[in-house]
Order: structure tokens, then sequence, then C-alpha cells
């Protein structure tokens, strides 16, 4: 892939084991700007060959396996079609997800999140938050304090697995997926757990700006321990992402919307917002994904940290 890309790897800092280059390291510095600068021209798939005549003496069921195999089973290029080629992005991104639901038995859990208590103080907070500190405030940091506060009480999904071996990370590094033109890309806020909710807000900011521009270094799209998704942003209910290697979990945000609910034994219209745990089952076991999201779901319901 170095090779592919004209990448060299005497400028890469690996972190993988014993400081060896990872493919993650490889596909991180794709990501940021080490793409080829032309993509190699779409050719069309070469016209399959007939199917050889079963062999003399072959049965029905011979014939028909033999078949099977040389005919497609569904045909692809039809009627009026236009052929775009993958982005260099794309077929990493292609790649890394493939590899990620080959390698991790993937398992997801929800649960729901009553946001009126933080929609609230963000409301009134907000214009002041910008106006002082030059910054806008979303709900991203929130979010990103609750996990901190989950995987602190459940270290278990603050992992990666080598091997046979479970590694915990001391450090709590938060990836944020971040939607670019064709792709996406995670950058990383690094030692989240040490930073109070403007800290966070301002380093996301930073990242996510950069990240559309492509200015981003390769060690800030590295080393994450935990990752979060925002496909609320776009609308969604909830989603149900693929885990980011090397971590053992995601956290899947969707849209924060009123809706009615009961609230001791009467309908109240309150801002609701569903979140999907996706985790490696390898590691992470039900019980402990489901006191992660109500240590999550807690942490925003019961908040208590000032916003100025």
């Amino acid at each position: 892939m170095a090779k592919e890309h004209g990448i060299d790897l005497s400028s890469l800092t690996g972190t993988g084991a014993g400081g060896r280059i990872s493919k993650q390291d490889i596909e991180a510095a794709i990501a940021v700007g080490g793409a080829p600068a032309a993509v190699p021209a779409y050719s069309a798939p070469a016209p399959r060959p007939a199917p050889p005549p079963p062999a003399a003496g072959a049965s029905g069921g011979q014939a028909h396996a033999a078949l099977e195999t040389a005919v497609p089973r569904e045909k692809i290029y039809f009627g009026n079609y236009e052929v775009q080629p993958m982005s260099m992005m794309r077929q990493r991104i292609a790649e890394h997800m493939v590899a990620s639901k080959r390698v991790s038995a993937h398992v997801y859990s929800v649960d729901e999140i009553d946001m009126t208590k933080v929609a609230g103080l963000r409301a009134k907070a907000k214009d002041e938050f910008e106006k002082r500190y030059e910054t806008k405030l979303t709900f991203m940091p929130f979010f990103v304090k609750a996990a901190v506060a989950g995987l602190r009480a459940f270290p278990t999904l603050n992992a990666s697995l080598d091997g046979t071996n479970v590694v915990i990370h001391k450090e709590i590094n938060i990836g944020i997926a971040v939607a670019l033109d064709g792709g996406l890309i995670v950058p990383v806020v690094k030692n989240a757990d040490e930073r109070n909710l403007l800290g966070i807000q301002r380093t996301m900011n930073d990242l996510a700006e950069r990240a559309r521009s492509k200015k981003l270094k390769p060690e800030e799209v590295q080393e994450g321990t935990f990752s979060i998704t925002n496909p609320g942003v776009f609308g969604g209910l909830f989603g149900l992402p693929v885990i980011s290697q090397p971590n053992v979990g995601i956290l899947g945000l969707g849209a924060i919307e009123k809706r009615p609910v009961v609230v001791e034994d009467a309908i109240a219209i309150r801002s609701m917002c569903y979140v999907t745990l996706s985790y490696d089952h390898r590691v992470v076991d039900g019980a402990i994904a489901h006191q992660f999201l109500h240590k999550v779901k807690e942490t925003l319901e019961k908040w208590s940290e000032p916003l100025l």
C-alpha cells in the first residue's frame, strides 16, 4: 500500500506492537493527502468465458453445479448506466469496513435518552458561549463527556484486542467521525477525560475544520481508543455503525427531536434521542454494554457541569 501511494515509510510513526507500522497507519497517511496524483482509469470487466461442457459421464447434478459456478449469479451491467470509479479514500474505507466486519463479532444495543435538560441549558447558554469563547456550542461535547464517564466506569470498552490479549488503555482518546465529500475520517480528541466542555468543543471544531481542508496530521487520526459517530446530524433516527478498528466499541447518536413520552404517569413533550452501541462480542458482553449505555444516559439526563 505504501509503495502504491508513494508514502515514505521512514516518515511514519508506527502504532502497532513494538512500534511496527500497521495498515491503519498507512490508511491514515493516505487520508491526509498521501493518495496518488491520479486514479487508475476504470477498465470494464472482461467478458466471462462460456462455461465448459460437462465432462463425459457427469451426472445432471454435477453439470448443474458446474454451470452455477461458471455463470454469474447477478447481472450488474444492464440498460443505461454510468460507471464511477471509487476514489482511493472510498476504496480504503471499503477495505477498512469489510475488514472490521470480518474481524469483530458485532453486536448492537440501543437506549433512549431524555435530552431535555441538556437542550434547555444549551439553548440558554449558546449565544453567550459563542460570544465569550468565539466557538459554537454543539451537542457533541456533551456526548463526549458522557462517553468518558461511561468508559471510566466500564474500561473494558476502552480497549483493543491483540491476539488473545485484551489491552485496556489508560488514556481515553475519542475518535469523532467527520463526513467529507465522498468519504469520512475519524480525527481523535486525545485525553478527552482531561478536558472540560469548552476544551472538547474547541478541539473538535479545530479537528473537523482541518479534516475538511485536508490539513490533519497523521498522528491526529491515530491512537483512538473509542469512537462516536452522529448520523442524527443528518436526521437519522439511529444507526448501527461499524466498529473502527482496533477499537471494541463505537457510539452512534440519533437525531434529538421532541416526542410525547410518559413522565410520572402523564404525557409530556420531551427532547429525546436514541443512542446505539456497536461492540465487539469477543471482548464485551451485553451486560457491560447496557451498563455503559445506562451510565451515558444517566450523565446526560442529570447533567450538572456548568456551561459558562
